[in-house]
């Protein structure tokens, strides 16, 4: 799907690629490709890459009779093969978006100076495990060849599970729902306290700045420690990364502690309804904003990234660009509600053969 859609739009104009990565080039059992959608830079910038990306595989380690949790890093459970697992937050919603904001600038005409990568990661759910890269991830076979190659990644902004909104009935949990402290309106963006110390501090702080230029009131940045999925891949092989997630990650994906709510990451109640189609439009806003900040930086322009929103910008503001988002914001109607639920009915199964 993700390779047709893809390729569907990059057909629209020139400098504009669709491609896959075969994973079976470095890992031979490796079968999952990821899907690369590429827009070209111009002049001496062009050499340069600004990568997005979120991951496109699925999967159903919690066994829908039972309520356990299965996953294992040893081998594999053959019950995962039959179980269905839509992954319509885990991780359609960043896949969705990516693809979303990749049609909004080619439809446009948007030409950046550096080249913009939007990438859809294979085999995240068994690469990227507790903090730890494993040797089947899709984003660290990636990075691996880039970093092989030569290739000048300016950086990447990963996007996992970024469709769910704190509920305000639980924000005061702390103990049970909320222990990393969200609240509603508010989009995590990773890099700050403790364990944020990996994570590059201006692609972090761009992101920061993108979300409160670009997202529409009520919602806000708000800082967060570091997050566990593909950029770890690019820090790993020394390039300079960040990420986001959605203000409910903990009650909806890490833990079965909260009264009157289950985990859905993971199993076959992640669904479509289970998505904030006005909290996800947010992302796709920031996420707009920042491929444009990022993308049209001459080479003379350096820092690579920007702590601030650039005064000096040659093409009109990001905000040029919004009127071709998804319009209208009432989720049911628009094309990104429309291209999660697609996606989530496409990917009903997942076959753990593919990793």
């Amino acid at each position: 799907y993700f390779e047709r859609a893809y390729g569907g739009i990059a057909a629209e104009r020139g400098r504009v690629q669709a491609e896959l990565f075969e994973n079976t080039a470095v890992e031979p059992l490796f079968r999952q490709p990821s899907v690369i959608g590429r827009i070209r830079g111009r002049g001496a910038s062009e050499r340069y890459r600004v990568m997005v990306g979120a991951h496109i595989d699925s999967c159903a380690f919690i066994d829908p009779d039972t309520g356990v949790n299965d996953f294992t890093l040893t081998g594999e459970n053959p019950a995962w093969a039959t179980r269905r697992a839509p992954g319509a937050d885990d991780d359609l919603s960043g896949s969705a978006v990516l693809l979303e904001v990749f049609r909004v600038l080619v439809q446009s005409g948007f030409e950046p100076d550096r080249t913009l990568e939007f990438v859809g990661f294979a085999g995240e759910e068994k690469g990227i495990v507790d903090g730890e890269v494993h040797g089947k991830a899709g984003s660290e076979l990636l990075a691996r060849h880039y970093r092989q190659q030569g290739v000048d990644v300016v950086g990447l902004l990963n996007l996992d599970s970024i469709g769910a909104d704190m509920p305000a009935s639980i924000a005061d949990d702390v103990a049970q729902c909320n222990p990393l402290g969200s609240a509603p309106n508010r989009l995590p963006i990773f890099g700050y306290g403790d364990v944020g110390f990996n994570i590059d501090p201006s692609l972090r702080d761009l992101l920061f700045s993108c979300v409160e230029t670009y997202c529409q009131s009520p919602y806000s940045p708000v800082e967060a420690p570091n997050g566990q999925s593909d950029h770890l891949s690019f820090i790993g092989n020394l390039y300079p990364a960040g990420g986001a997630v959605e203000s409910n990650i903990y009650a909806n994906g890490l833990a079965d502690t909260c009264p009157g709510h289950q985990v859905r990451h993971h199993s076959e109640r992640d669904t479509v309804d289970g998505i904030d189609f006005v909290y996800l439009m947010q992302y796709a806003r920031a996420l707009l904003g920042f491929v444009v900040e990022a993308g049209m930086r001459p080479e003379s322009t350096e820092p690579r990234f920007g702590s601030a929103l650039s005064d000096t910008i040659v093409i009109p503001s990001p905000k040029a660009y919004f009127d071709g988002l998804v319009p209208p914001l009432d989720g049911a109607s628009s094309l990104l509600a429309q291209s999660v639920l697609w996606l989530a009915l496409l990917c009903v199964v997942f076959v753990p053969a593919l990793i």
